[in-house]
């Protein structure tokens, strides 16, 4: 995977995560989802990668490891901007995801730190996935199940530009 195709991916996700959110905020503000543990879940994961991803975007040497951390700060806050907003609580951050922001935080910008913070999305993001994939599979009805049906594709197509820029640093 090329830098041309992350850069169209990334106007496709962005336009359409931009476009999800305006369409589902006023929904999921009336929306019971914001006491789910969907919703502290989801909040888990989304916000500490948000984190990450600022933290990569100003140390990140390799400019497609610099990209996605562009893409995916911006993405995690909007649907973090949505689950926030509609009242969910911030969750407290676990401690294996404490430590592992902070060791990011420690590290020097160079191709090590690369290397983790994209391992750190690639975990992220097949948790992400699985708890999606979970709501989804449930069945019920509601917004929380038409969120998770809208990031399932938006998150593996992240695995599948995380694992391109692994293979391009390692």
């Amino acid at each position: 995977m090329n830098m041309t195709n992350i850069s169209r991916r990334k106007v496709i996700i962005g336009g359409a995560v931009a476009a999800a959110h305006a369409a589902l905020a006023p929904v999921v503000a009336e929306a019971n989802i914001v006491t789910s543990g969907y919703a502290h879940d989801t909040l888990t994961i989304g916000l500490f990668s948000a984190d990450i991803s600022r933290l990569a975007v100003n140390k990140a040497l390799h400019p497609m490891v610099q990209q996605f951390a562009r893409l995916e700060a911006s993405e995690a806050e909007a649907v973090g901007d949505l689950l926030l907003g509609a009242g969910a609580a911030t969750p407290k951050r676990p401690d294996a995801l404490a430590e592992t922001l902070a060791r990011l935080k420690k590290m020097d910008p160079g191709t090590s730190f690369d290397l983790h913070y994209v391992r750190a999305e690639i975990d992220g993001h097949e948790d992400l996935l699985k708890i999606q994939k979970r709501r989804v599979a449930e069945g019920k009805a509601g917004i929380d199940t038409t969120m998770a049906t809208l990031l399932v594709p938006f998150i593996e197509t992240h695995l599948a530009m995380l694992q391109a820029v692994e293979n391009s640093i390692a």
